[in-house]
């Protein structure tokens, strides 16, 4: 297949299945609060799904690696989380068993196919690679239009009908996938397949270690804009439509960003992504703190095209270049575990403590003391990297 069709390909698979996405995703934290779920119980949900999330990416990128694919591992898991999903929105009796099980599948799934995605593109070759923040752009389309298109159908015709949506685009997002090509899986010269060893080596490196407590901070930040400036919004009296508003500017303003990440790549190393990134969520983070104004924190929002494009893209192209040749899905997969999973698990409950604690605003400059950290890391990172060739 010509690397032209591949991109384009890529990217209205990317439109496709961010769109779908954007209905589960978007919609937990509401849903469960319709059926009855306390604070506490959402709590746990949450972490159920952020554990599922982990072990499937730690299993299933290994098996990737070992077995020589991408794509079919992660055919199975987006048809799985698609029926996992409607299950979940189908049932809004509460029972906690049931949801807790749906959760982690659709959840768990999600992870799994968002990340191995990514690593899909990463590994089909140096052309394509090149441009994936501009294929990832279209993801960015595709959970903005979703965010707006779900909020309608729940108003028109309840949660049910996010689960038959999803189900109904998925044929079409299923239908794409099948079109492209897999993965270009290198292996070492007369080796069989992934060996176990190899992976503790992988999990002993050092740059590799520092670079995901690195990632860490800035994807804990990350996490911290989505739920800690959320409860700030609705403790100073913003609903749902402030959320939705959050939730529209971001996913829209980033998109020009990653339209220009593949040229700004060519410029700029991921350390200095890193940088940016982390200086714009100190900013942005230090602004939401000190304002008691929702539409003050609605227009800080606007910060988004500093923040998130440049940690994924950093966090994507370093992972990669940090992973063996022939490890590219388990050297990426584990490390975007701890960054997207570990990170959902573990942020939610350390603000819940401090804002009970010390209120929301001290939470929000947790975010703040957590990006001095990340420039702290990066420095030292750069350091430990000098004598280490690596592109990015």
């Amino acid at each position: 297949m010509k690397e032209k069709k591949k991109i384009s390909l890529f990217s209205l698979y990317y439109l496709l299945t961010y769109f779908i996405y954007a209905f589960s995703i978007s919609q937990y934290l509401p849903y469960l609060t319709s059926i009855g779920y306390n604070a506490t119980e959402k709590s746990i949900l949450l972490s159920i799904i952020a554990i599922a999330g982990m072990g499937f990416q730690w299993v299933f990128g290994y098996l990737s690696d070992k077995w020589k694919t991408v794509k079919k591992i992660l055919l199975v898991a987006f048809i799985l989380y698609a029926i996992a999903s409607y299950f979940l929105y189908s049932n809004e009796t509460k029972i906690f068993v049931y949801h807790a099980l749906a959760m982690a599948m659709s959840g768990g799934l999600y992870h799994l196919a968002f990340d191995l995605t990514d690593s899909w593109v990463m590994e089909s070759g140096e052309y394509v690679n090149r441009y994936y923040s501009s294929i990832r752009a279209f993801g960015s389309i595709g959970w903005g239009i979703g965010c707006l298109v779900v909020s309608q159908l729940i108003i028109a015709f309840g949660y049910i009908s996010i689960g038959i949506s999803m189900l109904l685009s998925s044929v079409l997002a299923t239908a794409i996938l099948l079109l492209l090509p897999d993965a270009n899986k290198a292996l070492n010269e007369g080796q069989a397949s992934l060996q176990i060893t190899e992976i503790k080596a992988l999990l002993t490196d050092k740059i590799y270690l520092l670079a995901i407590l690195t990632l860490f901070m800035l994807f804990a930040i990350n996490v911290l804009n989505i739920y800690a400036v959320v409860e700030k919004i609705i403790a100073l009296g913003g609903g749902n439509l402030e959320v939705s508003y959050k939730n529209t500017i971001q996913a829209t303003i980033e998109i020009p960003m990653f339209f220009l990440g593949a040229k700004l790549a060519k410029k700029y190393s991921s350390y200095t992504f890193i940088g940016i990134s982390a200086a714009a969520f100190g900013i942005q983070f230090m602004l939401i703190a000190l304002t008691n104004q929702v539409s003050v924190i609605i227009l800080l929002c606007f910060f988004q095209c500093l923040t998130y494009p440049f940690m994924l893209m950093a966090g994507k192209q370093l992972m990669y270049d940090l992973s063996p040749s022939h490890m590219k899905s388990s050297g990426q997969l584990f490390a975007f575990s701890i960054l997207n999973c570990f990170s959902a698990f573990i942020i939610p409950l350390i603000s819940g403590v401090i804002t009970n604690q010390f209120g929301i605003n001290a939470c929000i400059y947790f975010g703040v003391f957590l990006a001095v950290v990340t420039l702290c890391l990066r420095f030292v990172l750069v350091q430990v990297a000098k004598g280490r060739e690596i592109p990015s």
